[in-house]
Formats: C-alpha cells, sequence, structure tokens
C-alpha cells in the first residue's frame, strides 16, 4: 500500500471513531510528516524501523524544547497509531491504541548536537525554563537557516548567519535579540567541538538602536475586573486568587511563583521569604492580608493533600506547576474576563504595575528594590518612565496593601 491508501484508512478510523476535527487535524498532520520524512529518504511507502527513528527524533526534540509530559505522551501516542496503522492494524487495536507541535526538520546527527550542548547549559547551572527556552531559540534559528544534517551546518557563512538573526527579528521573532546569547553559545559550542571550521558566534553581536519599550501595566478598570471576578466558586478560581494576589503584592515573578515552596511561608512572622531565580537576590516579603487571606484558603480547602514541596500544585495530581502552566492560568483567565483587549498583558504585568505604583507613592527607591529584588538600581528605570494614566492605578485600596505592609514599618 501507498502513502495514499493508508491516509484513507487512518481518516477512515478517524471518522468512526467521531473524533473532533481539530484532533483528526493533529493526526493527519502528524501523518504528513511521515510521508515527507519518508520521502527524503526515498521511502515510497512506510517502513517501520525509519517510522520508529523518526519518532523518537521528534519526541526527543519536543522534550528538549520544553513541551509538557502531557503534550509528549499524547504525541507518542498519535505517532504510535499511526504506526500502527503502517502495520495494517484493525480497527479495535487502533481504538485502543487512540489517545502537536511543530518539529524543525533536522537529522538525528543535528538533534545530537543539540542534545549535547544542552548538557553543557545544564552544567552551568541554569534553571530548566531558561535552558529550554534557549534550546527553542536555536531551532528557530536552525529552521531560519535550512540547516536540516551536518553538511548544512558547515555551509553556514558569517553572512548567513547576519542574514538569519535579521530576517527573524524583521519577520518572525523581533524580541529575538533578546535570545542572540543562546545562538552566539550554540555556534560557540559548534566550533569548539570542530563541527564548523570558523567561529561564527563573533557575529551574533549586532547593534540595535537602544530604545525603552513602555511597560504594560493594567489600567484601573481592567484590575478591577481581574480581581473582582476572583470569586470562590470554583477549586481552579480560588487557586488562580491565591496566584494573582501573590504576584500582584508581592511582585514576585512567574518562575518564582512556580517554585515557591510551602516552608519559604512563615505564618507566625507573616511573612515570605525566597531566593530569586532570575538575581538569586534572597528577599523577604510581607503576607500581609490580600496575599495571607486567599493563600490560606487555597492550601487549606484546595491543594491536594498529597501534595508535598511546592505551594502551587495541580488539582488533580498535585505534581509541581511549572511557569508555563501558572502563565497559562492567567491568560486563559484574563481572556475570559477581558477578552482579546490585553492579550500581550501577561502575568508578569502584576509586578510591574505593583512597580510603578510603588514609585508613584513615592516610596525610598531603595525600599522598591528590595521589594521586587533587583540587583541594581538601573532596573528601576523603567518603572518611573510609566505613563501619568497607568500610574493613576495607585490610588488602589489593592496597592494599600502593600504601603502598609510589615516591609513598610521597618
Amino acid at each position: 500500500m501507498n502513502f495514499n491508501q493508508y491516509r484513507l484508512k487512518l481518516e477512515s478510523y478517524l471518522d468512526r471513531m467521531g473524533l473532533a476535527d481539530a484532533t483528526k487535524y493533529d493526526y493527519l498532520r502528524l501523518f504528513n510528516k511521515l510521508e515527507k520524512a519518508h520521502k527524503s529518504k526515498h521511502f515510497i511507502s512506510p517502513n517501520q524501523e525509519f517510522s520508529e527513528v523518526y519518532a523518537n527524533t521528534l519526541l526527543s526534540l519536543l522534550e528538549l524544547s520544553g513541551y509538557t509530559k502531557h503534550s509528549l505522551r499524547r504525541t507518542s501516542q498519535i505517532l504510535s497509531s499511526i504506526r500502527a496503522v503502517f502495520d495494517n492494524c484493525s480497527y479495535e487495536e487502533f481504538f485502543m491504541l487512540i489517545r502537536h507541535t511543530k518539529l524543525p526538520s533536522v537529522d538525528i546527527e543535528i538533534l545530537e548536537t543539540l542534545t549535547d550542548f544542552r548538557k553543557t547549559l545544564s552544567d552551568k547551572r541554569l534553571e530548566d525554563e531558561t535552558i529550554q527556552s534557549n534550546v527553542r531559540a536555536v531551532l528557530l534559528f536552525l529552521d531560519e537557516a535550512k540547516v536540516k544534517n551536518l553538511k548544512d551546518l558547515t555551509n553556514l557563512s558569517a553572512q548567513s548567519v547576519v542574514k538569519v538573526i535579521v530576517s527573524i527579528m524583521t519577520s518572525r521573532a523581533p524580541s529575538f535579540f533578546k535570545k542572540l546569547g543562546a545562538v552566539r553559545a550554540y555556534l560557540q559550542w559548534l566550533y569548539q567541538h570542530k563541527f564548523i571550521s570558523q567561529d561564527l558566534s563573533k557575529c551574533t553581536y549586532l547593534r540595535t538602536p537602544k530604545t525603552q519599550p513602555l511597560i504594560r501595566l493594567f489600567p484601573p478598570e481592567a484590575l478591577n475586573k481581574l480581581i473582582s471576578n476572583l470569586d470562590d466558586s470554583s477549586d481552579e478560581l480560588i487557586q488562580l486568587k491565591a496566584i494573582i494576589h501573590l504576584a500582584l503584592f508581592t511582585g514576585l515573578r512567574g518562575v518564582d511563583l512556580a517554585r515557591l515552596k510551602v516552608t519559604d511561608l512563615d505564618w507566625k512572622g507573616r511573612t515570605i521569604s525566597v531566593e530569586q531565580s532570575k538575581t538569586k537576590v534572597s528577599i523577604t516579603l510581607p503576607l500581609t492580608d490580600a496575599t495571607a487571606i486567599p493563600l490560606a484558603k487555597y492550601l487549606l480547602e484546595v491543594r491536594p493533600e498529597h501534595a508535598k514541596t511546592y505551594v502551587f500544585c495541580n488539582i488533580s495530581t498535585g505534581l509541581k506547576l511549572s511557569r508555563r502552566d501558572i502563565s497559562n492560568l492567567f491568560r486563559k483567565y484574563r481572556d475570559r474576563i477581558l477578552g482579546q483587549t490585553f492579550k500581550g498583558y501577561g502575568i508578569h504585568a502584576l509586578r510591574r504595575t505593583l512597580g510603578s505604583c510603588l514609585f508613584q507613592e513615592e516610596c525610598d527607591t531603595h525600599l522598591i528594590r528590595e521589594i521586587l529584588g533587583h540587583s541594581d538600581m538601573s532596573s528601576l528605570d523603567r518603572y518611573m518612565q510609566a505613563d501619568d494614566n497607568h500610574l493613576q492605578l495607585c490610588n488602589l485600596e489593592l496597592v494599600g496593601e502593600i504601603l502598609r505592609g510589615e516591609l513598610m514599618d521597618g
């Protein structure tokens, strides 16, 4: 049988199961990728050995790129069911196997360089999410450069590297400039390990005009909507209320919310003590009523009893929530309450809102730095440049809780 015949068979099985169009799309998209990969190796019909290699390569790439265990498991199941169709399985067998993402078209050799490069990042004791972000940046670079194998790597030149970076920043990802360090480190690693003959990392030192973007702050009406709709009608909202209040009233970053441990909370002293992931600065913040009440309700009524070290866990499984999980929870809630108007405003916007409000209240800059955990004073300049309309936020009673907190008493 050829690929068209297998595709028809897969489609008939999916239709027979009554799966949603979006689910069928996932299956057919992976089928098309498998077919394309086979044909690139001159297979005119499915080859089980190659299919297995391709599936393992895909799953390894997804794991390197930081995809969740759930996504990896689902992709693995889809690939297994497609390979079962290639093996002429029955509908019943396919049914038993049932239950996504763009695959950079690179060979196993390139994957191996990425795996080894990732190990060097781990040796530098970088956070897992930072490592995953760096690997994704490298994959984007390789995709834009059309690097699919080791031969393509050797064809890279200084001119082509610069051209690729400029192309990415102008058409695909303007913020890619922030990730050039990852590409630079990868190119340097390739040179050190003799995959390329010249050190192309030097080509990544591009200069761009230094502009200070206007920081995104929630205007009063939007912030009031976000807060007022956090009722106790569901476990998810109770958890989200604790997360949002902590982000707004303590200024903790998303990664630090994800890493927050039960032992970081001093209920007797009414403080939270954490070492910030980004700056490695240890800070102690007041646990005011605005944070303590929703946090206590979540811990006592919602957090699974079998959850262990970390404060914020999956309500069903008790597993630790990642920074991405927390960001996704906030974005989903934000879109439901505010629509698409504030699409670019992530949970970090709550931290920025706090910083700007503290400036508007004319708090001492050293105190603000202590609250936000910045390692140097220049990091505060952005908050001082926020426009007056946004700074009217500081009239909210919510921010008053921070200003009346124990940290202010010192």
